[in-house]
């Protein structure tokens, strides 16, 4: 496991503890906010969050995106990630909020040809900014739209053929930055 992973999955595990330590103080309101993203899923992307409430004006939410595409060319996509979300007006209340993340997303791809080659290459990304937006509130269903700002770096990308050659290049973390978007449905309790 590299040194990123293992590091996002300590941050994970401390805010799981956080929000089971903190949330019985909010006993009379919602703890929990579970959201999906409606447009990526007719395209068998999960890309979801678990909110949880650490403060009447904070939630610390755990992000995972899972995607897996077969063609030409088998492609396998996961991101873990963590953000905050700054809610003035109170969580799980209708109101614009702020939301800084960090995520750290896996690419594999794997191409076959017709003879039974193989070949396979991978990268690791990270992804972090801030996005702001304004919050809809239900009863228990919510509806968020923001709009920010993201950059992305990735690492080296290292390709291997059936044959046992190895190639790497170097992307030198040059990071890419550009508009980020944040579009959710989701079920507080």
């Amino acid at each position: 496991m590299n040194i990123s992973k293992r590091v996002l999955l300590n941050m994970l595990g401390v805010i799981f503890l956080f929000g089971s330590i903190a949330t019985p103080v909010f006993a009379d309101n919602k703890k929990y906010d579970l959201r999906i993203n409606p447009i990526a899923a007719p395209f068998g992307i999960i890309d979801a969050e678990a909110n949880i409430k650490v403060h009447d004006n904070f939630t610390v939410a755990p992000m995972y995106t899972k995607w897996s595409g077969a063609g030409l060319v088998d492609v396998d996509y996961t991101g873990y990630g963590v953000r905050v979300y700054w809610h003035p007006s109170g969580v799980f209340m209708d109101g614009f909020y702020v939301s800084p993340f960090y995520r750290n997303m896996s690419v594999t791809m794997t191409v076959d040809n017709s003879f039974g080659n193989t070949a396979e290459g991978s990268f690791d990304m990270q992804r972090y900014g801030a996005i702001a937006g304004y919050l809809w509130q239900w009863d228990n269903f919510n509806l968020n739209f923001g709009v920010g700002y993201a950059s992305t770096s990735s690492g080296d990308f290292t390709a291997r053929d059936s044959f046992g050659n190895e190639t790497t290049e170097s992307t030198d973390d040059i990071p890419i930055g550009g508009l980020a978007m944040d579009f959710s449905l989701g079920f507080a309790f």
